[in-house]
């Protein structure tokens, strides 16, 4: 079900590659943008397009505001010469699209420095993404004053700035967007590196006054012992299960896995209404679903009010279930932690259900003083975060200053879905990409103060049970929390072809 919803979402949000290029008046001012490849051969406007679609040919880019990324103007890119441009509206705005590095595709935040574009510019794209990636790479370290860097983080580092340094000096537009490039590569790993080895730094010192939650999801009960016992030996004292309740089944059926969750004591977080079944619920039967299990199990740790509620497909109205929802947990249940899991991708068909749009309009302050906890899904090869992971963090935390932030769903590539736009590893992308994707999200969404980790790998019935590999990834991150983190290997270059 989960795979069909995702795929009906994107099929109607995602703008085809074809409707990129659109006419613009001549006398509006614009930022226009040159393209090079990593060898430095000039990127035509239709190559340029091609690489943002990925392999699927989707395209992915959108205007948004420099600082708190809502989302401005879908698909604002035109053809210009041999580049590609976009107009500038009235205010500062930053450009997002989808671009490959040696980590895989990333999300790249084009924002002038942090001040956003506003007057005419022509730019050269893989050096001044370069530049904005070192600048916000700065600011993370900044906010991390007992960050100890690895060999391997200040090897790549170094190299960044030796890349830009040797950009800045060069002599033609060519050989500039080349050491962009390649300085852009150096970013990707070193930013991941220090989101990575920072997770366990802050966590580690911690454990007894902020317990992290190391979470994996329950769509299934299917061998639930099974499961859980998985989940235990995987994450130790720090398990968290999200169970996901099917459709029209009773609490009744879900009684004995809570029972022996308890037993083994791994904590629970219940999500009554999976985000493809909430369009069908009216407010009142929205309500009472969720009535219906809060009321039978007082012994559930955390309760998931809403599942990835500013997807499309869940349609309009999601705001007031949410309220509803959020205001009986919190009267029946005080004390218990209220869930509200979000979905992350920019471009949507519209900007209204774009994460930080969305939440500005349907969630009032009544609503958010009664969440406690703010998640969000995110699918790699749907909408790639990379680069952008830290500031979309740090900027749903200044969105819900008084709530803990997390990750609510997290899988990569996975076998039974048509999706599958962007990726990290073309040679092996189930395997390999898959466990370097957990190691380190489980490990980077815990080095905020503000943040519960979370993860909740939602195909964990399927993908970890038989793949002792991805088990080890996640074991250990946990290990890492409790003793010397082991030894960190020098990143794999995953290099995806930039010209295809």
């Amino acid at each position: 079900m989960r795979a069909l919803a995702l795929f009906l979402l994107l099929s109607l949000v995602i703008t085809p590659l074809t409707a990129l290029t659109l006419e613009q008046p001549a006398e509006a001012a614009s930022v226009t943008l040159r393209f090079f490849d990593r060898e430095g051969h000039p990127l035509t406007a239709a190559q340029a397009q091609s690489i943002m679609a990925g392999p699927k040919g989707w395209s992915s880019s959108a205007l948004v505001h420099p600082s708190t990324l809502q989302n401005l103007k879908e698909e604002p890119l035109f053809e210009s010469g041999n580049g590609l441009a976009f107009t500038l509206p009235s205010t500062p705005v930053a450009l997002i699209v989808n671009w490959p590095t040696v980590r895989g595709y990333s999300a790249l935040i084009l924002d002038n420095g942090g001040a956003g574009f506003q007057t005419a510019l022509d730019l050269n794209f893989t050096y001044q993404a370069a530049l904005d990636a070192k600048r916000k790479l700065d600011l993370s370290r900044s906010h991390r004053p007992d960050y100890a860097p690895s060999s391997t983080f200040n090897f790549h580092y170094l190299s960044a700035v030796s890349h830009l340094q040797a950009a800045a000096s060069a002599l033609d537009e060519a050989q500039k967007g080349k050491e962009g490039y390649l300085a852009l590569d150096d970013l990707a790993l070193a930013t991941d590196l220090l989101l990575k080895e920072y997770g366990i730094v802050y966590s580690r010192p911690r454990l007894t006054t902020r317990v992290p939650w190391i979470g994996f999801t329950l769509d299934t009960i299917d061998r639930y012992q099974n499961l859980l016992d998985l989940a235990k030996n995987i994450a130790g004292n720090y398990a968290w299960v999200r169970i996901v309740i099917d459709n029209g089944t009773s609490p009744s059926t879900y009684a004995s896995a809570l029972a022996y969750a308890k037993q083994l004591g791994v904590k629970v977080m219940l999500c009554p209404i999976d985000s493809y079944y909430a369009k069908g619920y009216t407010r009142e039967g929205y309500l009472n679903r969720i009535k219906l299990f809060v009321d039978a199990f007082p012994e559930v740790d955390a309760w998931e009010v809403a599942n990835e509620a500013n997807g499309r497909w869940l349609g309009t109205g999601m705001g007031d279930k949410i309220a509803d929802a959020a205001a009986y947990v919190r009267q029946k249940r005080p004390g218990v932690p209220t869930v509200l899991n979000l979905y992350w991708q920019i471009p949507t068909d519209s900007p209204n259900w774009s994460l930080f749009n969305w939440v500005r309009t349907n969630l009032p302050q009544t609503t958010r003083a009664n969440l406690d906890i703010i998640l969000f899904s995110t699918y790699m090869e749907d909408a790639p975060l990379g680069l952008a992971f830290d500031q979309v963090m740090e900027t749903l935390h200044t969105e819900f200053p008084q709530q803990r932030i997390g990750l609510g769903e997290l899988d990569y590539w996975s076998a039974d879905t048509s999706r599958n736009w962007w990726y990290i590893d073309s040679s092996n992308p189930s395997t390999t990409a898959r466990q370097g994707v957990a190691s380190q999200y489980y490990a980077a969404s815990l080095g905020y103060p503000f943040s519960i980790g979370g993860v909740f790998w939602w195909y964990f019935a399927s993908e970890m049970v038989s793949d002792i590999q991805l088990q080890a990834a996640v074991r250990a991150v946990v290990q890492s929390l409790e003793g010397p983190p082991p030894p960190l290997p020098v990143p794999r270059n995953l290099r995806i072809s930039s010209t295809n």
